[in-house]
């Protein structure tokens, strides 16, 4: 197993995650609070893609905009009356601190992530970004390599105590999701039939 840890933070977002030797530990702090979460290896959907997502306050964009505008109409009327400089520039100058300012909310709000599913329709948040984007990567080859270990050293055997055609069903399925490989498969299967007593059939 690897006991990998992935540490992130970005204004005053902060997101701490571990691989353990049955999941992922997560943790989290933001505006909205503090919270952990831990998922299983089983709750995780293997080998998947990572999903793109953003989130921003986009009524911020819109409100900086329509005062941008409103203020060069405003100041072109009154350049167009003869108001002095000294007047509209100042108003002017005022309109234009309140659309950096709502620009400046804009970007400390907007959040670009990387998501991970989990098998109850959730998903798993990890920041994006150049600074980003490779240690996820990693961390998340780790996890799935560590996934695999898991279920293999879980389910990867047969069982004599329960019906055969249920443990060939489970193998079948660790075949199919790529925890085991199809030689492995097959070996698994002839070993035990090599083993079976005389009058047993497969």
């Amino acid at each position: 197993m690897k006991y990998s840890q992935l540490n992130q933070r970005q204004f005053f977002e902060k997101r701490n995650f571990a691989l353990t030797d049955t999941g992922l530990d997560t943790y989290c702090k933001d505006t909205d609070g503090e919270y952990t979460n831990s998922f299983g290896y089983e709750n995780i959907v293997f080998k998947q893609k990572l999903r793109l997502h953003s989130e921003q306050n986009k009524w911020a964009l819109k409100v900086g905009f329509a005062i941008l505008v409103i203020s060069v109409i405003s100041a072109g009327r009154k350049i167009a009356n003869g108001v002095a400089p000294e007047i509209w520039l100042k108003n002017f100058a005022f309109d234009m601190c309140l659309v950096a300012f709502d620009l400046f909310y804009h970007f400390y709000k907007l959040r670009r992530y990387w998501l991970l599913a989990v098998n109850d329709e959730k998903y798993i948040f990890f920041l994006r970004g150049k600074k980003f984007d490779e240690a996820v990567k990693t961390f998340i080859a780790d996890l799935f390599e560590n996934q695999k270990e898991y279920y293999r050293s879980k389910y990867f055997f047969i069982d004599e105590d329960k019906p055969f055609e249920n443990e060939k069903e489970k193998l079948k399925w660790l075949k199919e999701n790529e925890f085991i490989t199809a030689q492995e498969y097959e070996e698994i299967l002839n070993k035990n039939q090599q083993v079976q007593p005389a009058g047993f059939s497969l």
